[in-house]
């Protein structure tokens, strides 16, 4: 039977990126590996009108996530894949937007490159001076992605190899992030044969099944909570678990953008997101 953990959660630190200094983010926060909530970071910008975004993306053909009405009802262990795809361009996923369309069945524009256009100009002064102020470095292989979508959807439980941020163009984001040495605790997928990949967990973190999932609790005593509002970003260490609830009056607009590590012994803090980036980069 589905449980419900009540726990007392630590809420991740928030600060004004004009407070920042390469050399105070790095040793708070780059250095030791811990999220921080950034604000005052992309005001000038947010919140992002859909007619914004439909204006400044080029018209072509992108790949939706769909993932229907059914897929989280299931243990994820019973999931036939991770999401299906589906062909649209901005113009028809804003009608499925507004129609509520995209809400009733769960169809999510995510990990859009928009680097190349103008909505990546318009992002990429506030992208360098996150930068400027911060200390990050981009990554060669990485640059902008959008990610737009209905009220309610969840990105569910995972971790990704690199430092990253997510930033907030439009509504608020819910994030519950555990750190590296939970994963054992989260039940992450085999490295092959999973229904997902090796860096999602098996776990529904709102209504564990504690008969199958016991150790759940133990993971519970270092989650963390992030809110993240119209012009925020939240600094995500690589390795660190996070499951992200959108949350808004219409829809959610988010960028977000991976960064070069530093300092390079932080690969050997979370072994599994390492040898999964190590691999995946041999691979490409």
């Amino acid at each position: 039977m589905d449980c419900v953990l009540v726990m007392n959660t630590r809420i991740v630190e928030k600060i004004s990126l004009p407070s920042l200094s390469p050399n105070s983010f790095y040793k708070q926060f780059q250095k030791t590996g811990q999220p921080l909530v950034i604000t005052d970071a992309f005001n000038s910008i947010a919140p992002i009108s859909l007619e914004t975004i439909k204006e400044n993306l080029s018209d072509e053909n992108l790949t939706a996530r769909h993932y229907g009405t059914e897929r989280f009802g299931k243990p994820k262990t019973e999931w036939d894949g991770y999401c299906d795809l589906t062909e649209t361009n901005i113009q028809k996923y804003g009608d499925l937007l507004t129609s509520g369309e995209a809400n009733r069945n769960n169809i999510y524009l995510a990990q859009i490159s928009v680097g190349h256009t103008p909505l990546g100009k318009i992002l990429r002064p506030l992208i360098d001076n996150l930068g400027q102020k911060t200390g990050l470095r981009s990554h060669p292989s990485n640059d902008l992605n959008l990610w737009l979508g209905p009220n309610e959807h969840l990105e569910p439980l995972h971790f990704d190899g690199l430092d990253g941020t997510l930033i907030q163009l439009r509504g608020s984001k819910r994030i519950s992030l555990f750190p590296p040495k939970s994963t054992r605790l989260l039940y992450p997928f085999p490295l092959l044969g999973g229904a997902l990949g090796p860096n999602f967990s098996k776990v529904y973190i709102k209504q564990p099944d504690l008969k199958v999932f016991p150790n759940i609790e133990k993971a519970t005593k270092d989650k963390m909570v992030a809110i993240i509002d119209e012009g925020e970003l939240l600094f995500i260490p690589q390795g660190w678990w996070h499951e992200v609830e959108a949350q808004s009056d219409d829809f959610v607009c988010s960028i977000n953008r991976f960064w070069s590590m530093n300092p390079k012994r932080r690969f050997l803090s979370s072994p599994r997101a390492s040898f999964i980036y190590f691999v995946s980069k041999f691979l490409n």
